[in-house]
């Protein structure tokens, strides 16, 4: 068995990697994927509201009589 993250040489001279070096590098590019989809949506949220334009809600301001 090959050490962990090698390539294994196959009859014909060419190089695969081996199944713990693909799963590892799919992994990476999986989460990069991820993080840059919550990325992309945030940004695209941020835009909308900002779109939208909408002053911030005024609440009435009650003043209590002290006596």
């Amino acid at each position: 068995m090959p050490p962990r993250g090698s390539a294994v040489r196959i009859s014909a001279g060419r190089m695969i990697m081996s199944t713990r070096r693909t799963r590892d590098f799919l992994t990476g590019v999986s989460l990069l994927a991820v993080v840059i989809a919550l990325g992309l949506v945030a940004a695209l949220l941020d835009r909308s509201t900002a779109a939208q334009g909408k002053p911030a809600v005024q609440a009435p301001m009650f003043e209590v009589d002290p006596l």
